[in-house]
């Protein structure tokens, strides 16, 4: 993409009361937004026909129609707007819409109660970037062929990523999470969620796993030779878990890189359907565990099953889902869920981890909560294995300025 101009950060008010219109636009304006603004959902259209919002300030209620309505619009632009709910209407109804806001893919980036306070509107909009960057040309999203793909693993470009689990007091690294990503020369950086269902569709499931599963194991006898107690995670799925090469292959694989068991978490993903193989993965996984290797709940909090495999599977770690700590600061009832899952990680006698660490507040709270370890953007993304190398080193240090061994 090349930059070619940068100006202010366009503004959209929609709002059918004309002096809370009035109010916000006037504020936004002296605070250097490019202010535009609606009444109603027919001039919507209009409005979006020129320069598309950066961001919309959206009332629930608009005479006879309501946001939801406007946020399906909002949906199908192709550079889709930061939302922030206006509602006179309770916390709940404000919380419930946020969520949906976030579920639908656009930005939440906050909420104003009705009637407005200048003052918390003007705190509200100061977090705002007051300048939008808009490209010249986007690169286009392509799919590319399963035939690329396929391809792309057997030449080695599908590799694991190390997202660092940090300790959230201290801010130490204790460990990575392996995710596998792809970077083609063929077909450039895909999505995992283009390729592995590519590569699942294509029976290959298995060694996939055992590819990330190799490779990270490799990488972490380098990185304890000088961090002995750190630890590396590795995603699998049921369908690999019940595979019969599959006890044989973790083994192997640790002790061909001369890896204590422990070094290794085995996580699953909690939304994955278990109920037809459930007995076989909790044979394969319990035999793994009785010789040290680790197991995690991925994504807890997500899927109805929880409360079963936490008393059925042999577990030892929660990992609570991204999109409940990553919101947690700001939303009640996602905080809530993060308190709740915390509680049942001690019923349990299981170690739980925050995914979604994305803020200095997010991490604050984690803590006084009494949870110890988590991973997110507040400390790095998904880096490769010389990156990790570096922090473990000391050459290179995590955007949360934490420490490292």
């Amino acid at each position: 993409m090349s930059l070619i101009e940068t100006f202010a950060t366009k503004l959209l008010v929609i709002d059918d009361d004309q002096l809370q219109r009035m109010i916000i636009s006037r504020v936004a304006t002296t605070m250097g937004f490019d202010v535009d603004e609606v009444a109603y959902l027919h001039e919507i259209p209009a409005a979006l026909s020129g320069t598309q919002p950066d961001v919309v300030l959206l009332d629930l209620s608009l005479g006879a129609n309501d946001g939801i309505e406007v946020l399906h619009i909002l949906t199908s632009l192709p550079e889709p707007p930061a939302i922030m709910v206006m509602s006179g209407q309770d916390d709940r109804v404000r919380d419930v819409v946020r969520r949906y806001v976030r579920a639908l893919g656009l930005r939440d980036i906050g909420e104003l109660t009705k009637p407005i306070n200048i003052g918390v509107l003007k705190r509200q909009l100061a977090f705002i970037p007051k300048h939008a960057s808009h490209t010249q040309q986007r690169r286009p999203e392509v799919d590319p062929k399963i035939s690329d793909v396929l391809q792309a693993f057997r030449v080695g470009a599908i590799r694991p990523a190390y997202q660092p689990k940090v300790l959230l007091g201290p801010g130490r690294v204790v460990g990575v999470e392996a995710l596998a990503r792809c970077s083609s020369p063929l077909i450039g950086p895909i999505s995992p969620g283009i390729f592995c269902p590519m590569l699942d569709a294509a029976g290959l499931s298995f060694e996939l796993t055992e590819s990330i599963l190799r490779a990270a194991c490799f990488d972490a006898a380098i990185w304890r030779r000088t961090s002995p107690d750190f630890s590396v995670s590795v995603n699998v799925s049921p369908i690999v878990i019940v595979d019969p090469r599959f006890h044989d292959m973790v083994l192997s694989a640790l002790a061909e890189n001369d890896l204590m068991p422990g070094a290794l978490t085995l996580e699953l993903l909690e939304t994955a359907s278990i109920s037809g193989n459930h007995m076989q993965i909790a044979c394969a996984l319990t035999r793994l565990r009785i010789r040290g290797v680790g197991m995690a709940v991925d994504d807890f909090g997500t899927g109805y099953s929880s409360l079963a495999s936490l008393h059925t599977l042999p577990f030892g770690e929660m990992k609570i889902d991204a999109s409940f700590v990553s919101t947690c600061d700001r939303d009640r009832y996602a905080w809530s869920i993060v308190k709740a899952s915390l509680a049942m990680a001690r019923e349990f006698d299981m170690s739980p981890v925050a995914e979604g660490v994305e803020t200095d507040s997010i991490r604050t709270r984690l803590v006084e909560a009494g949870c110890a370890v988590g991973q997110g953007f507040l400390y790095s993304p998904a880096v490769d294995a010389a990156s990790i190398a570096s922090m473990l080193s000391g050459e290179r240090a995590l955007a949360g300025e934490v420490c490292v061994g």
